[in-house]
């Protein structure tokens, strides 16, 4: 039942935790979001064309 509800919930609102990643240096390298229902996981990336402050949030496809 919780699961079912948890899935309904995801549909309307993800409850994102945010990640960070950094090198050895302590030098950011990426940022990541998890659903903490659902376990979508998402990355951000810069657009295709230059913009000094747009980035989307790009579901992350995992390799099997």
């Amino acid at each position: 039942m919780k699961t079912i509800i948890n899935k309904i919930l995801c549909l309307i609102y993800h409850d994102y935790h945010i990640h960070c990643y950094t090198n050895n240096k302590g030098n950011i390298i990426t940022f990541s979001r998890q659903c903490q229902r659902c376990n979508k996981e998402q990355t951000l990336q810069k657009p295709i064309k230059y913009d000094p402050c747009r980035y989307y949030w790009i579901d992350y496809k995992h390799k099997h």
